[in-house]
């Protein structure tokens, strides 16, 4: 059934709470009612699991009748990603992924303020108001501003090929991308759009390609929330959108331009050299979403398929890192490998600049030393830690939290030492 709450275990003198999960075992096909009727699994998904180790791994992982933050309702496509993950805290991710996009479809309606009438009644109160249509020294808003950008980025792509140079290229390799966790996916779509809008306004152009990109349902919507330059403002003239923007295909490394060749490298946080400190013969660089712990979805398996060598960024010989992974999303490697081309900044400074000040700062330096360099966390704020304590917590019995005695020693302390013989015995007898 779907109610089976796996006791706390501990291992070793750490006394480590094992996490508690619900895990579903096959029966005859009637779950627990402990569950809203929306959420359980249809019969297909369940007969879908054959295998008796596929059925233990059949879990999830946040309780509904404790936490706020879980869809109301669960298809059958959002169990099978849901059985895709293998970590909790995917599993968890993916869970609140889903409760806020039903939340945010739901919306809800709020009677809004135009910013024109807040501004019009402040220039009735004789305050100076800067703002469209009335004090202002420019008029360039909305797809006026775009379209100027657009014009400049245009004419500084149009003057690189007249001179006979070809533009950075940065290719982001998505084959795994679809297969990582929703957490990944949201940081790593977003820091592409981040690294587009920053070379966007830079008047040193980038040829920005993803390549191999295959999405699923769940990815799809974040693709369509978060990579803005593939869905611009219909109601924009065609004619107004930037032909140069990133371009997005199935096809794989070979199809995006011309062939790899020895210009061609990859860049990862696992490769075994770093690059050097000249990038002039390389003229394209690869980003690969890869999980690096996983041999099969690793920048190395993509390494050894396309030839291609593998790089790391020369960090560490620059800065020192503190804490925090050191797999970097492409908005912070195709910034700092497009300023150190471009000659405009060097290595200590573009690492500096782009890297956040929590990996390269310790914790009493960031604030006074590094600045303000705070950028979109990798994970939640809410760690997996809190949710697994209010889980462990949930069932129990009220009465023993009063008895100090009757909780579970978490924090292993030493027990006290009682001695068979008295401390003025065992005196004496090392006198004697």
């Amino acid at each position: 059934m779907f109610s089976r709450l796996l006791k706390p275990r501990f291992y070793g003198g750490r006394n480590q709470l094992k996490m508690a999960v619900f895990s579903a075992e096959m029966s005859t096909g009637i779950l627990d009612t402990t569950l809203p009727e929306s959420v359980k699994p249809s019969l297909d998904v369940i007969e879908s699991l054959l295998h008796p180790k596929q059925k233990e791994q059949f879990i999830i992982l946040i309780l509904y009748e404790r936490s706020q933050k879980v869809p109301t309702s669960l298809s059958n496509t959002d169990w099978s990603n849901l059985l895709r993950y293998k970590s909790t805290e995917d599993k968890e991710g993916y869970l609140r992924h889903l409760w806020e996009e039903e939340t945010g479809k739901k919306g809800t309606t709020h009677s809004k303020v135009l910013i024109s009438s807040v501004n019009q009644a402040k220039l009735n109160d004789n305050e100076m108001v800067y703002a469209r249509n009335f004090h202002q020294l420019i008029d360039c808003y909305g797809n006026d501003f775009r379209k100027r950008i657009n014009l400049q980025y245009d004419s500084a792509y149009m003057e690189k090929i007249r001179l006979g140079e070809s533009p950075l290229k940065v290719i982001v390799d998505c084959r795994y991308l679809y297969k990582l966790g929703v957490a990944y996916q949201q940081d790593f779509t977003k820091s592409i759009q981040k690294l587009w809008t920053d070379t966007w306004f830079d008047a040193d152009p980038v040829n920005i390609h993803l390549c191999n990109f295959l999405v699923d349902d769940r990815l799809g919507i974040l693709v369509r929330k978060n990579l803005k330059f593939l869905f611009e403002d219909k109601e924009q003239p065609l004619g107004e959108s930037n032909v140069f923007k990133p371009t997005l295909t199935t096809q794989g490394l070979g199809k995006c331009g011309s062939k790899m060749g020895s210009d061609a490298v990859i860049i990862s946080s696992k490769a075994t050299q770093y690059l050097p400190e000249d990038l002039s013969p390389f003229d394209t660089f690869v980003i690969a979403a890869a999980d690096e712990n996983s041999l099969e979805s690793s920048s190395l398996s993509i390494s050894r398929e396309s030839n291609l060598p593998m790089y790391k960024l020369p960090v560490e010989k620059h800065v020192k890192w503190q804490r925090g992974s050191k797999q970097l999303n492409p908005m912070i490697i195709g910034n700092i490998v497009r300023c150190i081309k471009s000659g405009k900044l060097s290595w200590a400074d573009a690492i500096n600049k782009f890297v956040p000040a929590y990996h390269v700062c310790g914790k009493e330096r960031e604030s006074a030393n590094c600045g303000s360099n705070s950028r979109d966390t990798y994970k939640d704020k809410v760690q997996t830690k809190l949710i697994l304590e209010r889980v462990a917590n949930q069932r129990v019995d009220t009465n023993a939290l009063m008895d100090q005695s009757a909780r579970p020693n978490l924090l292993g302390t030493r027990s006290k030492r009682i001695h068979k013989i008295s401390r003025e015995e065992r005196n004496r007898a090392k006198k004697s």
